[in-house]
């Protein structure tokens, strides 16, 4: 492979010639006293604000306000291709922040969904999601140092028929384990609408213990 391509490393230790901090795919990982730090990558916050134009946006204490009456595709104006776009690699950049930041992860998904024909009302998520990022930029793990453990805690929830225009329920998880002070450190986490329709209360929390298993 070094013949054909230039490959890069680094070795992350405690160490003289080693790093202590080292970047992989716009994530940063850092090795401390304590335990390992695993950082979200900021550059897609900062592209976010640029894109949008929102350095100076007032802040907001939450990524989201949860599921809202939607108003309809024929009451609302159609958007340009250039707004389409824009909404479109917002979502995007948003999603790929998601994965290392349990916070946004529902506020994304809601975003996410109406990708393929984003309406007035997805710019207005959007914003808001950008609004916390503004002042909520940084999402950083601690992984102490412990003896290894086999054991995995998994929270699951659900609503039912939160989406108004579906009707379909969203199932959420956190995947935890314990260190050795008796703290859970989150491992996985996930958000994502339920293929069907629940008919009751029981069948969406059902169907959100079946994807923790998966998970």
């Amino acid at each position: 492979l070094s013949n054909k391509y230039e490959l890069k490393h680094h070795i992350l230790g405690h160490s003289v010639s080693e790093e202590q901090e080292v970047e992989f795919l716009g994530r940063s990982i850092r090795w401390t006293r304590d335990g390992l730090e695993y950082e979200a990558g900021t550059k897609h916050v900062q592209a976010l604000l640029s894109d949008w134009n929102m350095y100076n946006c007032r802040s907001v204490s939450t990524p989201s306000t949860g599921p809202e009456k939607g108003q309809g595709e024929m009451s609302q104006p159609p958007l340009s291709e250039a707004q389409v776009a824009k909404i479109r690699r917002g979502a995007a950049l948003c999603n790929y922040l998601a994965q290392d930041r349990c916070d946004i992860g529902y506020a994304t998904k809601e975003v996410a969904r109406s990708m393929a024909n984003p309406l007035p009302e997805d710019e207005v998520r959007l914003k808001r999601l950008i609004r916390y990022l503004r002042h909520h930029p940084r999402g950083v793990y601690m992984f102490a140092w412990q003896s290894p453990t086999g054991d995995i805690t998994c929270y699951v929830d659900s609503d039912w028929g939160g989406e108004e225009s579906t009707r379909k329920s969203t199932s959420g998880g956190d995947a935890m384990i314990e260190d050795s002070e008796g703290y859970e450190m989150s491992v996985k986490h996930w958000g994502a609408s339920q293929a069907t329709v629940a008919l009751s209360s029981g069948e969406a929390e059902v169907k959100a213990v079946v994807r923790g298993i998966i998970e």
